[in-house]
């Protein structure tokens, strides 16, 4: 049931992709946009620093996944888990 996570992303891309009349570019400035995802990667990185000092090689040792989504959340965790599937498979 991962993709159940992404089904928001891709709902945004089909309404980008076919359904640009309902957007207004001029919504949003150009300065604003940078500072947004600047601001989502920084609590991306506050979130796993305080998971870091909660439990100290959270993401270089082996951990149950309950524990895992525990401290990362569940859309982190299914990114993380992509990664690794991918080294994975990529060492066979």
């Amino acid at each position: 049931y991962d993709f159940v996570y992404f089904i928001d992303t891709l709902v945004y891309l089909f309404i980008l992709i076919f359904k640009t009349k309902w957007l207004d570019t001029k919504a949003f400035s150009k300065k604003f946009v940078p500072v947004v995802m600047a601001a989502s990667v920084a609590l991306f990185f506050l979130n796993l620093a305080f998971a870091e000092t909660d439990r100290p090689e959270l993401l270089t040792r082996t951990f149950d996944h309950k524990y895992l989504v525990k401290y990362l959340g569940p859309y982190n965790f299914t990114v993380y888990d992509g990664v690794k599937t991918i080294e994975n498979n990529q060492q066979k």
